[in-house]
């Protein structure tokens, strides 16, 4: 080996020292370079690359997507030479994961009930991604409302709030709720009604929440399930003060007063909107399912948690857990939206 700074002694290098090194100039950060892509070279093809370096016929002969590219940058002359920098730039994006892949389903319906004639729930997701040399990009940002205020306020309410949340260009779940909340203002224009909103975003393997009302997303991974969002309603404040227990709440008939809402507020309160301590990463198979009242109220919490482990297609998840509110009279109208990451 050959210190920066010092001359090459002359010893035998078996083709792995830099030629301005054998050429008696001192070894430098481009020296060890050469070294390290030589034996690079020698690891791929069994032999030390030749006088003058491989020719790209050569190079182009080793079958490993982005190698070729980095071997020419490695072992070209001193003076055009990849940097040591530049080199960890490259191997850092030579060895980037590929981006996830996930799969959105999501069904709705009106349900049951004569005296609602219109759906007064919303969703709607969409999913960016951009894969260029330098950068890989994957972002899906997704949201379920329940509107409330009867026919032609809550479904304005609702969908109000799920096109400014997915059109939002806040980069932080409160923000992309707060502008929910003035598109539902806005879109009101001084009428009673509002709606709830639990919307997700996922930036390549994080998951971040942003909640208010009495929408629930869920979480399977790992094999468990878990409820992510806190029910903003007053039935929820009687179990945390334990005056009502959480089989009492779930058939109470004031378990559709909700003490936190969109269109409620003309101004950010802090905390009002529920998010997660942290971003959650979600490995591969994990499920997030966000849904309104009308499926949580209606499955009992055995049987949804039992369908989230077990049930193995997304679509067919959503299309179960709203027909078995139909299939219990749906007195509200009911919505489901999965996520899951495929790979």
């Amino acid at each position: 080996m050959v210190r920066l700074g010092e001359p090459d002694p002359g010893a035998l290098r078996d083709g792995l020292t830099a030629p301005e090194v054998l050429a008696g100039q001192a070894a430098d950060g481009a020296a060890g370079v050469y070294l390290l892509g030589a034996l690079l070279y020698r690891w791929l093809t069994g032999e030390t690359p030749p006088p003058g370096g491989p020719s790209l016929i050569e190079l182009g002969s080793l079958k490993v997507p982005g190698v070729p590219q980095l071997l020419a940058g490695m072992l070209s002359p001193a003076p055009v030479r990849t940097r040591p920098q530049e080199l960890l730039t490259a191997l850092t994006r030579l060895n980037a994961a590929p981006l996830p892949i996930y799969r959105v389903a999501a069904r709705t319906t009106v349900g049951l009930n004569p005296d609602r004639p219109a759906n007064e729930d919303s969703y709607g997701y969409w999913q960016y991604q951009m894969e260029a040399d330098a950068e890989e990009t994957l972002v899906l940002r997704a949201c379920v409302c329940d509107g409330m205020g009867g026919m032609a306020a809550g479904e304005v309410a609702s969908q109000a709030a799920v096109q400014a949340f997915l059109n939002s260009d806040k980069t932080d779940l409160p923000g992309q709720v707060w502008d929910a909340n003035a598109a539902v203002l806005t879109a009101m224009n001084g009428r009673d009604g509002g709606c709830t909103i639990s919307g997700v975003e996922l930036r390549g393997t994080k998951l971040q929440l942003g909640h208010v009302g009495d929408t629930r997303a869920y979480l399977r991974m790992d094999g468990e399930v878990r409820q992510l969002t806190q029910d903003h309603s007053f039935v929820a404040a009687m179990v945390a003060s334990g005056q009502m227990t959480p089989e009492e709440a779930q058939v109470s008939p004031e378990r559709n007063k909700v003490l936190r809402s969109l269109g409620s507020l003309r101004q950010p309160q802090p905390d009002y909107v529920q998010t997660l301590a942290e971003p959650l990463e979600l490995p591969v198979g994990s499920r997030v399912l966000i849904v309104t009242d009308g499926v949580w109220g209606e499955v009992e919490p055995a049987t949804l948690n039992e369908l989230l482990l077990g049930e193995s297609d997304p679509q067919a998840l959503a299309d179960r857990l709203v027909q078995l509110s139909l299939d219990a009279g749906a007195p509200d109208n009911a919505t489901a939206l999965v996520i899951e990451r495929t790979a």
